[in-house]
């Protein structure tokens, strides 16, 4: 068996066992639901009964009911939440494979981003866009996981950095359960259902014309409203104690029945005048990404995974430099305080649970506490784990291609620069089409000429060239059994667009990106 054999069958394998715990978790799914269900009728029609029918059997009846219908819920969650992990590893793992099989082009890319033709090198070399470097890399599902390997891809890093990151590379490059448990977690913003109901995450194929700031952050900049105030908050515990002792009193025939619409109208009036905030902190709390809680569990794994690269240790070491509570624990609280907004998404339980307990002021104080403790650090957070996303997806390539390497940095002063590979091969083919090729010692002042007929492979063999510079200087491994590269400034000419709008026709649009090159050489 050969060592791209054994890869696929690897995915393929990981890929099965996804499979089958997805369909587990669908099944226990399923029958929480009906029973969710069922306690919870068997609780509000013993407790309707209770008010025309004398005696304790059906108020007890609908306690127990009600008791085990909560138990339910919680079971109900904890399956929910294991589902929505295990759909996203089926995604993960699928795309895994896609990768190692040559099936990469179908993976997410993105179509914004593309469009830097006049960028020195992007455009030419297919760094971004469809069928493309970031395309065929990207294991990043955040925005800012994207943003950074975006920018690690076009941009020349110092040397200390890109020696930094290949360490980081080499320590991850073997823990594949590590990186796709990460990514799986990451995924968590982006999940999706098809469309014929199967359980499955899909992300779109292309991004957003517009990479927009995740809803959450705008909120967290916001100021305290009602919802914080003392008197408000003194009063949401005052009217509930009120509701539930007047339709207590009622049942046992200890008031008239209409009594407790008194306390009940008094918590209708309340709701009204804080409705806007209250549906202020639930969009921020629902709408796109902002599901942060979910990021819980990246933060528990960043901050007790064993790292020894520095690189890893240095971002470790920042995310857990505050100090107080953990970054997790804020995380988790955040998740909690979701679940309980998440009744609001339930028609049956809502009405009832808002009315009688002031659920939306309970909630929503909940979350402006949430937002004091974590203002100002979450940004922080989110810029680690997108560095950490842009890593794993440069330590994908070196995991998955075994003819990747990494290069050799010269030193920028005592060193005769010198640019050489031996059995280049181009990032973007798979192995079967892929032709290795010599590249013989080139110093400053050097060039190569290529000469050949048409479709001979001189572009592929200039591309080969520069995107394995552009992996060198990102600190990802390179395709070749040997490569050496001075850091220097990379540019080229290779596709040349006129455009009308301009007015720049196709010889003078190559004169300009020739400039282009030439100045960054001075």
């Amino acid at each position: 068996m050969t060592q791209d054999q054994g890869r696929e069958e690897l995915h393929q394998q990981r890929l099965s066992e996804a499979q089958q715990a997805l369909a587990t978790f669908a099944v226990q799914h399923s029958r929480l639901g009906n029973l969710r269900g069922i306690t919870f009728a068997s609780a509000v029609v013993c407790s309707l009964f209770s008010l025309k029918v004398p005696g304790w059997t059906l108020p007890t009846v609908s306690l127990v009911s009600f008791m085990i219908f909560l138990y339910l819920l919680r079971q109900h969650q904890g399956v929910i939440h294991r589902e929505e992990q295990a759909e996203r590893r089926v995604y993960v793992r699928r795309n895994a494979l896609l990768r190692v099989t040559g099936g990469w082009h179908e993976l997410p890319y993105d179509a914004v981003a593309s469009e830097k033709q006049q960028h020195p090198y992007a455009f030419d070399l297919d760094i971004l866009g469809k069928s493309s470097l970031y395309q065929k890399l990207c294991c990043a599902q955040t925005p800012h996981g994207k943003a950074r390997l975006r920018s690690w891809l076009l941009t020349v890093a110092s040397k200390s950095e890109i020696e930094a990151r290949q360490k980081a590379v080499t320590e991850m490059a073997p823990r594949l359960d590590e990186r796709q448990e990460f990514e799986a977690q990451a995924l968590a913003l982006a999940k999706r259902r098809l469309s014929d109901g199967t359980k499955e995450v899909i992300a779109a194929a292309v991004a957003q014309s517009k990479e927009q700031e995740l809803p959450i952050l705008a909120w967290l900049r916001g100021k305290p409203t009602i919802l914080s105030s003392s008197f408000l908050q003194v009063v949401s515990f005052l009217l509930p104690l009120l509701n539930i002792s007047f339709v207590t009193l009622a049942t046992l025939g200890f008031l008239p029945h209409w009594t407790w619409l008194l306390s009940l109208g008094l918590s209708f009036l309340l709701l009204v005048k804080i409705s806007e905030p209250a549906q202020s902190a639930f969009t921020a709390l629902t709408l796109g990404e902002a599901k942060l809680g979910r990021y819980g569990d990246i933060l528990v794994y960043l901050e007790n995974a064993r790292f020894t690269a520095p690189w890893l240790k240095a971002r470790q070491e920042k995310l857990n430099s505050r100090s107080g509570i953990r970054p997790s624990k804020i995380m988790g609280q955040f998740q909690t305080i979701g679940a309980w907004f998440e009744v609001r998404q339930n028609g049956l339980v809502y009405p009832f649970v808002n009315s009688f307990l002031l659920w939306d002021i309970h909630c929503g104080r909940a979350l402006e506490n949430w937002r004091e403790e974590a203002k100002g650090a979450l940004e922080s957070w989110l810029e680690i784990i997108g560095e950490f996303e842009a890593l794993y997806s440069l330590a994908g390539l070196l995991g998955d291609e075994p003819e990747a390497t990494l290069p050799r940095i010269q030193a920028e002063d005592g060193e005769r620069p010198e640019l050489l590979a031996e059995d280049l091969g181009h990032p973007l083919l798979a192995k079967s089409e892929r032709r290795t090729n010599q590249l013989p010692p080139l110093s400053p002042g050097q060039a190569l000429l290529i000469t050949g007929s048409n479709m001979s492979g001189k572009s592929t063999f200039l591309r080969t060239i520069g995107l394995n510079l552009v992996l060198s200087f990102c600190g990802a491994p390179v395709i070749a059994r040997q490569f050496q590269t001075p850091r220097c400034q990379l540019g080229t000419s290779l596709r040349i667009a006129d455009s009308l709008s301009r007015g720049v026709s196709h010889f003078y649009a190559e004169v300009e990106k020739l400039a282009d090159i030439l100045k960054l050489s001075e």
